[in-house]
């Protein structure tokens, strides 16, 4: 079994060497370990502005987020396919997808430059992201400033993990490429593995975020599927829930009435889509820690959902 493994790791090296042979020297490779999650940590490699290894890193992201609950402004934000595609548009695929694959990529490419429109993720829970190639531009120099104001305040969590099967590789070096053009180090210092916020939320790993905290749930969720989120939250033991609706559509434009939660909540979490961080400054002003559950919020609407997605099942203490 360990021989195996260290085949399969050897394997991502080599699909890979075009991206860990361009690495800035800020960026450091880790083996993804998430205590509790072994069983889900085989084979990846992740990408970190770190040179701690992940499960040491795992508990400093911890001790911060407890001490700035209630008291710091300290956003979370995790980076996907849909928000690498709306910061740096369609990426040629690289010469780790198989060549059938690879041409189909192509072909999408051409056809997409080809629109009018672009929209950034076709999951139906992130919500409508179609919007205009002029908007986008206009769009994308703000979400840039905010990738520097998370870095200055927080952690970015970027999804730089390689594994056998190539997801979203393309978008990995043209995004480290764009932090390298701000030149701002403390940026990459703030990166910690994508697939860390999933067991903060969903395990005992973050009790501390939960437990007798006052907590604002910031989504646009409505009906059975609003009271099915607020009921998962009340079972992990918080002392109060507020909501604050947003719109499904044109989040980008979304203006949060935030000023009546000021000293009133010790934790935030949100879901926004894709254009979260054309957004994620207006968290600012209540001054405690903002963190993206995204997905997390499908799980507790139907924590069956857990399984069909990596590092999203609960995990419960003794």
């Amino acid at each position: 079994m360990v021989e195996d493994s260290q085949f399969e790791m050897k394997e991502i090296h080599l699909k890979y060497k075009k991206i860990f042979n361009s690495l800035p020297d800020c960026v450091s490779t880790n083996s993804l370990v998430i205590p509790g999650y072994e069983d889900e940590c085989v084979d990846v490699i992740t990408l970190t502005g770190s040179s701690l290894s992940s499960n040491e890193q795992f508990p400093d992201l911890i001790k911060d987020l407890k001490g700035a609950l209630g008291s710091k402004f300290y956003p979370v934000v995790r980076l996907s396919d849909g928000e690498f595609n709306f910061l740096l548009e369609d990426q040629w695929p690289g010469p780790w997808w198989p060549m059938l694959e690879k041409m189909k990529k192509i072909a999408g490419v051409m056809k997409r430059r080809l629109s009018y429109s672009v929209a950034f993720s076709n999951a139906s829970y992130s919500g409508e992201n179609r919007v205009s190639r002029t908007l986008a531009k206009s769009l994308r120099r703000k979400a840039i400033e905010s990738l520097f104001l998370i870095g200055k305040h927080g952690r970015l969590a970027p999804h730089l993990s390689l594994t056998l099967k190539p997801f979203q590789a393309d978008y990995v070096l043209p995004f480290l490429a764009l932090l390298s053009t701000y030149g701002s180090n403390k940026v990459f210092r703030s990166m910690i593995p994508f697939y860390f916020v999933y067991p903060l939320l969903l395990s005992q790993h973050g009790d501390f975020l939960f437990l007798g905290q006052r907590v604002l749930l910031v989504h646009s969720a409505e009906g059975e599927k609003r009271s099915n989120i607020v009921r998962s939250v009340e079972e992990r033991g918080a002392a109060s829930i507020d909501w604050l609706t947003i719109p499904n559509t044109e989040t980008f434009d979304a203006k949060l009435e935030l000023s009546g939660y000021i000293g009133k909540i010790d934790v935030v979490f949100f879901g926004l889509g894709v254009f979260k961080l054309v957004i994620i400054n207006q968290f600012a002003c209540v001054g405690v820690p903002v963190i993206d559950a995204g997905y997390v919020f499908e799980v507790w609407n139907d924590p069956d959902l857990g399984v069909t997605r990596p590092f999203c099942k609960y995990l419960k203490g003794d």
